[in-house]
């Protein structure tokens, strides 16, 4: 979740101001975060495959979608 900027511009810490809660459900508690550090050609190709994919399937598909299925793909696992 990105911090709110106006919350930011106003000196409070924006996770003061958030209201939002945490995501509730199974997936949270299967779900964790690594943030990944890719080359730039690479973050530009898949910005555009999930450009073309949303185009071509008529829905927002986003660039952890493609992600995950390539993943799935290269490792040769279900989830």
């Amino acid at each position: 979740m990105k911090p709110d900027i106006s919350s930011f511009i106003e000196g409070a810490p924006a996770a003061e101001k958030s209201q939002k809660s945490p995501r509730q459900g199974s997936d949270a508690a299967q779900v964790r975060q690594n943030g990944l550090r890719l080359p730039v050609p690479l973050l530009i190709a898949l910005r555009r495959r999930a450009v073309q994919e949303s185009e071509a399937q008529g829905r927002r598909v986003t660039e952890q979608e493609i992600i995950i299925a390539a993943l799935q793909r290269y490792l040769d696992i279900k989830i």
